[in-house]
């Protein structure tokens, strides 16, 4: 779910002046879901285009969007318009955003760098730990705006790995200790 698809449509809405149904939006997220059916240009998909709010804007939202559907499936459209090869978005759903799922975003939104990425520093136990630290990198960095540092995966060899520890050290949004007994009586872990 992003943000990125709500600001353009927020915007669109505005130089339409439409500032009360563009500020419901304020707070929704949204994400494009694929159906399995081909749509009718070559290779395109029939898609939903969702909508997901709190529940404080979900209601006042959907009066609105009732009202103008039109509207904003033409928006959508100009965002994602029909082509080959491509998503074709042939209907607009809403849903109440879950709380919970909310929080986690805002978390992770709080913690993006400069360019758009959550550095999570993996600290471990090397002795014990290495091979669980590689499968939480490869689970982060399936999203495309976590980037994550374990030491044995992202030290060059031949580097002086502790200045590459701090320089990534200094450098992480999100420290992430792989808490074990082995972790606890590691010098080096200790000293991250």
């Amino acid at each position: 779910m992003d943000k990125k698809d709500i600001s353009k449509i927020i915007n669109a809405l505005r130089y339409r002046n439409m500032d009360s149904i563009a500020l419901s939006l304020r707070n929704a997220y949204s994400y494009v879901e694929e159906s399995s059916q081909l749509g009718s240009l070559l290779n395109s998909v029939l898609s939903t285009f969702v909508i997901c709010l709190p529940v404080e804007d979900f209601y006042k939202f959907k009066d609105l969007f009732n009202l103008d559907r039109n509207l904003v499936m033409k928006i959508v459209l100009d965002i994602y318009p029909p082509k080959e090869n491509s998503v074709e978005i042939c209907d607009i759903r809403l849903e109440i955003l879950d709380k919970d799922k909310d929080k986690k975003e805002e978390i992770v939104n709080s913690n993006i760098d400069n360019n758009g990425k959550l550095r999570i520093f993996i600290s471990y136990s090397s002795k014990y730990n290495k091979e669980i630290a590689g499968i939480l990198k490869k689970l982060f960095e399936e999203y495309d705006n976590i980037e994550c540092f374990v030491a044995h995966d992202d030290i060059i060899h031949g580097s002086e790995w502790e200045k590459e520890i701090i320089k990534n050290l200094d450098s992480t949004n999100l420290f992430m200790p792989i808490q074990t007994k082995h972790l606890e009586s590691s010098y080096w872990c200790q000293q991250e």
